[in-house]
This record gives C-alpha cells, sequence and structure tokens, in this order.
C-alpha cells in the first residue's frame, strides 16, 4: 500500500520533508519516496534518514526547489510484496508473453550497465495489481518495444540514464501516477507510434500527474506519440520540459512546464493542448509552435526570455492568458496579426 502523508514544512538547506506523526517505518534510510501536489518539489527522492519527535522529518539526498510546504510525502514501499526484487544491472525481460496480476516490481542496477530495468518486447505484456514499478540506476528504466503493454498502479523511474521508453506501436497505462526524475539523459519518451495514459476515474487528481522533473536533456519527449494525462508537470529539465514533434499529440486537462530551458515546444505538424497550464521561468521560450498548433486557452507565460512564440505557419490558441514579465519578447508575432511566416496566435488577456 502507498501512503500519502500531507507535507507541513519544507527545508530547503537541510533538504527535509515534515509530516505529522511518526511515520519513520516508512522511510527507511536508503529507500524511495516521491512528491506529489506541490508547487515546485514534485520528483522522486533518496531517503538518507528520517526522525520521529513531534512529527517525522525525512532527510533526503537530492536538493529541495521549493520551501513552500504542499502536496504530499509518499512512501515507496519496494520490497513489499513484489514479485520480483532485483538488485542486478541484467533487469526482467518479458518477450512475447504475458506477466498478469503481480504485486510489483523493484529493480534496482547499475547505470554504467548498458541494460534495462523492466523490458516488455515482441507483443509482451505486463499487468501489475501491486502499487509499484520501481526502476532505479539502470540504463534504460522501464522500455517497451514492438507492440508491447504495460498497466499499473504507479511508476517510479529514477536516477537511470534513460527513464521511460515506449517505442514502437506499445501502450502504457499507469492508473495513480508516474515519476521520471533525475535520469541522466531524458525523463520520457514516448515514439513510434506508441501511447502512454496516465489517468483514471478517480477522485484524487494529484495521483493521475505525470511529473517529469529535474532530468538532464528534455523531461517529455514525445517523437510520433501520444500522451494523455490530467496532469502533467516538467520541472528543472535542462532542455526541453514538454517536446512534441513529428505529428505528436499531447492532451492534458493542466499542464505545468518550469525551469527547463524551454517549457512547451510543438514541432512538425504536432499538437499540445493543454488549457490552463504554465510555461513560466524557463530560460528560453515558455511556449513555441513551430509548424504546429498550441491550444492553451486561460494559460500562462512570465519570467522567461521570449514568452509565446508562433513560426513557420504555427497557431497557437491563448485566448483569455496571460502573457507577461518576459525579458525580450512578450510574444511574437502580434496578437490577432499573422506573421510574415503564416502563423498566428489569438487574442491574449
Amino acid at each position: 500500500m502507498v501512503n500519502a502523508n500531507t507535507i507541513t514544512d519544507v527545508s530547503t538547506g537541510s533538504k527535509t520533508f515534515t509530516v505529522a506523526g511518526d511515520h519513520t517505518t516508512l522511510f527507511p534510510n536508503g529507500s524511495l519516496c516521491y512528491v506529489m501536489g506541490s508547487t515546485l518539489n514534485d520528483s522522486s527522492y533518496t531517503v538518507v534518514s528520517s526522525t520521529f519527535s513531534a512529527d517525522t522529518v525525512v532527510t533526503v539526498e537530492e536538493s529541495i526547489q521549493d520551501s513552500i510546504p504542499g502536496g504530499s510525502l509518499y512512501d515507496c514501499p519496494a520490497s513489499v510484496n513484489c514479485i520480483f526484487e532485483m538488485a542486478s544491472s541484467a533487469g526482467i525481460t518479458i518477450q512475447s508473453c504475458v506477466l498478469q496480476k503481480f504485486d510489483g516490481i523493484c529493480l534496482k542496477g547499475n547505470i554504467s550497465t548498458p541494460s534495462s530495468g523492466l523490458v516488455i518486447r515482441d507483443q509482451g505484456g505486463v499487468s501489475s495489481s501491486g502499487p509499484n514499478l520501481v526502476a532505479s540506476g539502470h540504463f534504460v528504466g522501464i522500455e517497451l518495444k514492438n507492440s508491447s503493454s504495460l498497466v499499473g498502479e504507479t511508476l517510479v523511474v529514477h536516477e537511470c540514464d534513460f527513464g521511460i521508453e515506449v517505442a514502437d506501436h506499445s501502450v502504457m497505462k499507469i492508473s495513480n501516477g508516474a515519476v521520471a526524475s533525475n535520469n541522466t539523459t531524458r525523463g520520457l519518451l514516448v515514439r513510434l507510434g506508441s501511447a502512454m495514459e496516465v489517468i483514471t476515474a478517480g477522485s484524487d487528481d494529484t495521483l493521475q500527474s505525470l511529473v517529469c522533473s529535474k532530468n538532464d536533456g528534455d523531461g517529455i519527449h514525445l517523437l510520433h506519440g501520444t500522451l494523455a494525462a490530467f496532469f502533467v508537470q516538467a520541472i528543472g529539465n535542462t532542455d526541453t520540459g514538454i517536446l512534441a514533434e513529428f505529428n505528436s499529440v499531447l492532451e492534458a486537462r493542466f499542464a505545468k512546464s518550469w525551469h527547463n530551458d524551454v517549457g512547451m515546444h510543438s514541432l512538425d505538424g504536432s499538437t499540445i493542448f493543454c488549457p490552463d497550464s504554465s510555461g513560466s521561468q524557463n530560460t528560453s521560450q515558455g511556449y513555441i509552435a513551430d509548424k504546429s498548433n498550441i491550444s492553451a486557452s486561460g494559460s500562462v507565460a512570465q519570467n522567461n526570455d521570449v514568452g509565446v512564440l508562433a513560426t513557420r505557419g504555427s497557431f497557437i490558441r491563448f485566448d483569455d492568458g496571460i502573457v507577461d514579465s518576459n525579458t525580450t519578447t512578450q510574444f511574437s508575432p502580434a496578437i490577432n496579426t499573422e506573421g510574415n511566416d503564416n502563423s498566428y496566435i489569438t487574442d491574449v488577456g
């Protein structure tokens, strides 16, 4: 069972999260935990220690970006109710068969070994009825190839080279949240006719989140792929937070792309549909459409270098949005004016 513990205090200097009550048994040294529902701290973390006095204080190895308390701290009981628990770089391969109704997988590998944590390929299938699919320290954390499928509840991929890859007409469906963080090349790649879904009919919106944070490279990369999620967050990635190219589609009810190089980039016939989103505090652009479309009515683009940019025959719908406090350019072309390359941005504000 995954436990949600409301965060009551955060220290960025001491790298601690505080939750009410005695929960030290949920956060043993060296275990994995993750935050969801916060402003900027949604990510996975490695527990250094947990102590109890009046509350439980969990010290983590990774840096914490925001000192404002918010969201919940979830334990990741990888060693509980797992049919597979491996501390090997070899990982598991499911090929041309189906593995069903197990309680979870924990895979801890060595990132220097070129192997994947969990590979599902050649029309293979995995269906997890348990709380966790966890992969850390692998070359690729979770990899689907050649018309394969993965259905699970909670997915955490942490400190791999490549986090999650869904390729070659494969499908991944996660019902209670997915986290890809602190990977050295990329968080999530969905490519070549594949699809990923992180959404459920449940009432807890937080657990319908896809969080890709603190990855070197792109947070989310769609390459002729499809992604649907209730809430998408791409925070603190070194390249693009959300990149959709070559006829890809991203649909999210809410999206946040902050503290990346580029916030959201739709390219070469792709569509990003994310009303009520925020592309802010990125080094370069908040939103950019290049030969593609972005629908972001009611969204915010602030404190970037360029707020909203449409180029080479692109269309950006930003009705009732807020675009201000960007360093160089607020929006280009001018609002409701067709650009020289047939690009267009609808009314803002």
